[in-house]
């Protein structure tokens, strides 16, 4: 029997309604998969829970596991003006290898993201070549746009940049590797600098 394909997402509880339908629109699209949703907050409401657990009456065989974590760890990150709507818990994927003690990897993916087809399993389990994650290149663009973006976050035009809105996690490599605590004083340490600290390049 295959391992359950781990999935998880941080939110606050505004987004709990857009979590519904995302991990609706990957059971439907993954039906012979089993998965275990983790769902990493500190302001989650016992309804708005009710609310997404109700998938798990409608598609039994999946768990959805909520995580709620103390938020003053992450209460003097920075949200820049450049991320007015952005909330701090886009930090919240730094624990994950803190919280998921059973985990051995997982698929990170913001609530903005849909599954229109199948084939999970093949992204959770893709060889990661010794790296502790993967990340979805994303394309250079030749639009005003985009360099401009690119030169307010300090990089060249020919930078590698990368989309933060999902990526896989070897959780076992990064916990070895003190994923957190690095990841912790480094966003201290460049509080100042971080324009945009949800876009990793």
């Amino acid at each position: 029997m295959k391992k359950p394909i781990s999935i998880s997402f941080c939110i606050s509880d505004n987004y709990a309604r857009h979590l519904a339908v995302v991990i609706a629109s990957i059971l439907v699209n993954n039906p012979d998969d089993d998965f275990v949703f983790h769902v990493v907050h500190h302001s989650v409401t016992s309804e708005s829970e009710a609310k997404v657990r109700e998938l798990e009456s409608m598609y039994p065989r999946h768990k959805i596991v909520f995580h709620k974590i103390d938020p003053s760890l992450f209460e003097k990150f920075p949200i820049p003006p450049t991320l007015e709507h952005i909330t701090r818990e886009m930090y919240y994927r730094y624990i994950l290898p803190e919280i998921l003690i059973d985990e051995e990897r997982t698929i990170y993916s913001d609530v903005d993201v849909l599954c229109v087809q199948g084939g999970i399993r093949k992204l959770f389990e893709m060889d990661l070549g010794g790296s502790p994650i993967a990340a979805i290149r994303k394309l250079k663009g030749n639009d005003k746009s985009y360099c401009a973006h690119m030169t307010r976050m300090g990089l060249s035009q020919d930078s590698v940049y990368y989309f933060s809105g999902m990526f896989v996690m070897n959780i076992e490599k990064l916990r070895e590797m003190n994923f957190f605590d690095a990841c912790m004083s480094k966003t201290v340490e460049k509080s100042d600098e971080l324009l945009f600290p949800d876009n990793p390049c």
